[in-house]
């Protein structure tokens, strides 16, 4: 796999303050909300996360979807996929962005029992 380009771990640095998504605490890791080789290293599939928040994830996969940190290979627009942060939903843009979002209302629309992660 190819490592995550450094302007890309910059643009989430300053998006994020080197704040965890989740927790708040100072993020040790990039997470790929939608797996690499579908969401590639896009600023809007990128979320830095410490490490106790990135084992949270990958072992609570039903969860993080439902949270925003996981989206299935299906989703067509990582953007408009809002992610539950400390500070409320949130949605990432290509241009390395955030904005704060609603949240969302019962069964969201990427969210498929059958859906792949």
């Amino acid at each position: 796999m190819n490592d995550i380009p450094t302007k890309a771990r910059g643009v989430v640095k300053e998006r994020q303050n080197h704040q965890c998504a989740r927790c708040g605490n100072r993020y040790q890791e990039l997470h790929h909300r939608m797996r690499r080789r579908e969401g590639l290293h896009g600023y809007e599939n990128l979320v830095g996360l410490c490490g106790t928040c990135h084992r949270w994830v990958h072992k609570h996969p039903k969860q993080a979807v439902a949270e925003g940190y996981i989206i299935p290979i299906h989703v067509d627009d990582i953007s408009a996929v809002p992610i539950h942060t400390f500070m409320g939903w949130l949605t990432f843009d290509s241009d390395g962005g955030s904005a704060f979002a609603s949240e969302p209302k019962g069964q969201n629309c990427w969210v498929s029992a059958s859906a792949s992660l």
